[in-house]
C-alpha cells in the first residue's frame, strides 16, 4: 500500500510538472509572439515613414530638373510617374507595390548619369543623392520588415500550440515574381 502511494504521489508530481512547464512554454510563446508582432507593425510604420519622407524629396528633384532639363522631358516625366506610384503605394497601404517605385528611380537615376552634357548645380547633385539615400534607406526597412515578418512566422511554429492563435503574416514580397522585368530606360529616344 505504501508503495502503491509513493508510485502515485511520483506519478502526480511528474504530470504537474509536466503541465506546469507547459504552461510557461505557452506564457513564453504568448509573450514571445504578441512583442514580436507589435516589432512587425512598427517595422511596416517605418517603411512607411521613410516612403514619406522620399515622397517629399521627388517634387523638389522633379522642379530642378525641369528648370534645368527642359530639353529632356522623357526624364522630367519618369520623375514625375515615379513621384505618383509613390503616392498610389502610400494610399493603397501597398508595401509591394513599392519594389516597382524603387526600380524606377534607380531608372531615374541611371538616366541622368548617361547625359554627361547636362550641368547639375551642387544643390541638385545634393537633393539627387538625398532621394538616392531615401531609396536605400526604403529597401533597407523593407529588408528589416521582411526579417521580421519571417522570424514571426517561424516562432508561430515553435510556439505550437499557442502560435495557432496567431495568424501567419504575409511576408513582403513572397509573391513577386522574380522574371518581372525592370522598367525600361527612354535614353537615347
Amino acid at each position: 500500500m505504501t508503495m502503491n502511494v509513493n508510485i502515485n504521489k511520483g506519478l502526480l508530481l511528474g504530470v504537474l510538472g509536466i503541465f506546469g512547464c507547459a504552461v510557461v512554454w505557452n506564457v513564453i510563446g504568448l509573450v514571445t509572439l504578441s512583442m514580436q508582432r507589435e516589432a512587425v507593425r512598427g517595422d511596416v510604420g517605418r517603411v512607411w515613414t521613410i516612403t514619406e519622407r522620399a515622397i517629399e524629396l521627388l517634387p523638389r528633384l522633379e522642379n530642378d530638373v525641369e528648370v534645368f532639363m527642359k530639353d529632356r522631358q522623357d526624364l522630367v516625366e519618369l520623375i514625375t510617374i515615379a513621384r505618383n506610384d509613390f503616392l498610389a503605394a502610400e494610399k493603397s497601404g501597398n508595401l509591394d507595390q513599392l519594389s516597382g517605385v524603387i526600380d524606377a528611380v534607380m531608372a531615374i537615376q541611371v538616366q541622368i548619369e548617361a547625359y554627361p552634357e547636362v550641368n547639375l548645380t551642387q544643390q541638385q547633385v545634393a537633393l539627387m543623392d538625398e532621394t538616392a539615400g531615401s531609396i536605400n534607406r526604403i529597401s533597407f526597412a523593407r529588408d528589416t520588415l521582411i526579417e521580421s515578418q519571417v522570424g514571426f512566422n517561424q516562432s508561430r511554429i515553435i510556439f505550437f500550440p499557442v502560435g495557432l492563435m496567431f495568424p501567419r503574416m504575409s511576408v513582403l514580397g513572397e509573391y513577386h515574381d522574380p522574371s518581372t522585368p525592370l522598367p525600361t530606360s527612354n535614353f537615347g529616344g
